[in-house]
């Protein structure tokens, strides 16, 4: 039976949530409510194997030269291709890997002229995309078991729990839930230092929804003077808690304490939240990466694919740009 792509409506968004919610990639980033909250159109495609749901892409649309183009929206870390669970051995899963990714391969150029999908951990064949000349191109993140925070402590460098265990001794704390504009602050000076601008406008409304469900933390770390060193946000679904947000005030008297407000983010996912895995994403530039690299977490691969010619360079850009935080 071959596999039939079609548009999934509205009125199913709660169905398709309930796939991703039980699929072998899907994340929040692909469910209807975090899509709609970053007011740009998008569309869910299914697709069907005998009438049933077996696979499915998120296509966030904007527009250039009055043409769709296909390209994540900010804040958003991975988008398009999503499968359910593996049945069956090694040589099946691939089988129905390639089958469905081939349909999609086929597809998407005739929706969309040009576009750019970052997938979730999880999507391992290209071979389909590679055939149809997309351009795929190999990225990283860094997936941390935390279900057991005591061997998450004794993974994690030893120059970094020095520094923890330094700022802590120095009266170094971190407060939760502070307001989404606080962590803001604090995160933007981040962003400054690199000639950019958070953008708030466009983040908030993440916010407001994932609060609403309960699915988001605030993390700011003060000294005992009051004084804001580090801020976080994160936020989570039913599989695992995402490091979204990071940043570091202008203020760098203890270096301890960005990586204590990581600690403490771990420590609420694991003990409070009982996830057992946390994505620490973003390893684009080396210094983020360095940052990541020293909680001691999996290296993991995951995949990116662009097709159209024209758009390339421009989606490649904007994306460097909106991701050149450092910490």
């Amino acid at each position: 039976m071959s596999v039939e792509i079609a548009a999934i409506k509205e009125t199913d968004y709660e169905s398709w949530d309930n796939f991703i919610a039980t699929s072998a990639n899907g994340t929040l980033f692909h469910k209807s409510y975090w899509l709609k909250a970053s007011g740009r159109p998008f569309d869910v495609w299914g697709a069907y194997k005998s009438g049933n749901l077996v696979a499915g892409y998120v296509a966030s649309r904007k527009s250039l030269l009055g043409r769709p183009v296909v390209a994540p929206p900010f804040l958003t870390p991975y988008s398009g291709f999503v499968l359910k669970k593996p049945e069956g051995g090694p040589a099946h899963q691939i089988s129905f890997q390639i089958e469905v990714a081939k349909s999609f391969a086929e597809f998407l150029p005739d929706q969309y002229p040009w576009g750019m999908s970052p997938f979730s951990p999880g999507v391992e064949c290209m071979l389909p995309f590679l055939w149809d000349n997309f351009v795929v191109r190999p990225c990283y993140t860094y997936l941390l078991d935390i279900s057991d925070p005591n061997r998450v402590w004794e993974g994690i460098d030893g120059e970094w729990r020095r520094e923890i265990k330094k700022a802590k001794t120095a009266g170094v704390e971190v407060v939760t839930d502070v307001s989404f504009e606080k962590v803001v602050e604090v995160v933007n000076q981040s962003y400054e230092r690199q000639g950019l601008r958070f953008r708030v406008e466009e983040a908030k409304p993440y916010f407001l929804e994932i609060a609403k469900r309960n699915q988001c933390k605030s993390f700011l770390c003060i000294d005992k003077t009051g004084r804001e060193l580090s801020a976080a946000y994160a936020v989570w679904d039913d599989r695992r808690l995402y490091s979204l947000l990071q940043g570091y005030s202008d203020d760098k008297s203890y270096t301890g304490a960005s990586p204590l407000c990581k600690w403490e983010m771990i420590r609420f996912a694991s003990e409070e939240l009982g996830l057992r895995e946390m994505d620490v994403e973003g390893t684009g530039l080396p210094r983020i990466e360095a940052f990541h690299r020293r909680f001691g977490g999996k290296l993991t691969p995951r995949y990116e694919i662009r097709w159209g010619k024209a758009i390339g360079a421009l989606i490649g850009l904007k994306s460097f740009l909106s991701s050149r935080l450092k910490h």
